[in-house]
């Protein structure tokens, strides 16, 4: 025989072998799976970094400076995020909804038994097409019924002086953030055939933009005095609607002051966008069950393995994919010390007085002070008062 042909059926027996042991982990991973809806990761988590030091051998994280456009982006992301679990829990959804996800981390963990499957990867695809510059999915969400739904979201606002000049930067800004938005769901979409072009059929890809701080009349106005963006925009979303309609906006979520209040009317207007996007015809057959179980196998299992460069020069942290797996790492990053730039001038005070409400540091940042006081020699007592507030009648 061939030993070409030999390592080729080799590979394809490891390949049919791995796609029965990763639908088998995910059936683990999410028993109501077919009739549930999951966010993966469960929460999100923002793009602040940490960077680690010690301190008289005590190990703790300073937070970087905050950057404004990932401070936006991650408001923006969250108020998307909460509206979409309102939305999925009011309609009884069957969807999973990926967040955090870069294009690079599919499939990326098969284990040394499966390492050398056949099926499609990034690498094979930006190898390709020459593309060197890894990506992410904002929002995609994987449909039981629908299929998926690939959104970009955009933290741009609208709020001005009502100054004419005002309107015009708004515009401007909008329309590059539309092109750029544009650019991001051409290669989401390219991707995504790539990912699935090993199956009998691809699902039906719907892309849309998430404008949670932009209201459909602003982006309209933006549109029309954009010509060539309004007319890539309906391209891109492949669709006769006026692309307006498709794209999720401010008109449809709830107050960017008060995200978590999501009444009776703003469910209204996100129901009405979301039937609107659905009935939008899009590429491709409609899901199947099969197809859905191998995309959340794929996308959620163990197999691809999502990671979050939290913590400066540590190892990437996995971010979690199950509820369970997020209370365990959110459970490790509240054991780490976390201090603030203003509270590290604290340790070189000789004195040290700590005011505020519980789950603010309190007693960790005492407990650094002791042992820094101790390490240079000094006594440190504990003295634990109690105040009782006695009310006369």
């Amino acid at each position: 025989m061939d030993p070409m042909i030999e390592r080729k059926d080799k590979k394809n027996e490891v390949t049919e072998k791995f796609k029965k042991v990763l639908l088998q982990d995910v059936g683990k991973m999410y028993p109501n799976m077919l009739d549930g809806c999951y966010f993966v990761p469960p929460v999100y988590f923002n793009k602040l970094r940490y960077t680690k030091k010690s301190v008289v051998g005590q190990v703790i994280y300073i937070p970087d400076p905050p950057n404004d456009s990932y401070v936006r982006h991650d408001r923006a992301m969250k108020h998307v995020l909460y509206c979409l679990h309102h939305m999925a829990e009011h309609g009884q959804e069957k969807m999973f909804v990926l967040t955090q996800f870069n294009y690079n981390d599919y499939l990326n963990n098969p284990g040394e038994e499966y390492r050398k499957h056949l099926l499609p990867v990034f690498d094979s695809l930006k190898n390709k097409n020459k593309d060197k510059h890894v990506g992410c999915f904002d929002v995609m969400i994987i449909h039981r019924q629908y299929g998926v739904v690939i959104g970009v979201v955009k933290s741009l606002s609208d709020k001005d002086d009502g100054r004419k000049e005002s309107e015009q930067e708004t515009d401007h800004q909008l329309a590059k953030d539309i092109s750029e938005g544009i650019q991001q769901l051409v290669k989401a979409d390219r991707v995504i055939q790539h990912f699935m072009s090993d199956q009998q059929q691809c699902p039906p890809v719907q892309l849309t933009l998430m404008l949670p701080n932009v209201t459909r009349s602003t982006l309209q106005r933006a549109l029309n005095n954009h010509a060539d963006v309004a007319k890539n925009l309906r391209e891109c979303m492949k669709n006769m609607e006026p692309p307006t309609e498709l794209c999720l906006c401010a008109d449809d979520v709830s107050n960017p002051l008060s995200p978590y209040d999501v009444d009776p009317t703003v469910m209204s207007h996100l129901t009405e966008w979301w039937d609107r996007l659905m009935s939008s015809p899009a590429d491709g057959p409609a899901m199947s069950d099969e197809l859905y179980q191998t995309m959340i196998a794929r996308f959620c299992g163990g197999a691809t393995s999502s990671g979050s460069d939290i913590f400066r020069g540590s190892s990437i942290t996995q971010l979690p994919k199950t509820l369970e797996q997020s209370v365990s790492v959110i459970g490790s990053l509240f054991e780490r010390i976390t201090l603030y730039p203003g509270n590290l001038e604290l340790l070189d005070r000789p004195r040290v007085l700590l005011t505020g409400p519980p789950g603010t540091g309190k007693s960790r940042m005492l407990a650094l002070v002791g042992r820094k006081w101790i390490s240079e020699g000094h006594s440190v007592y504990i003295i634990n008062t109690r105040m009782v507030v006695v009310q006369l009648q």
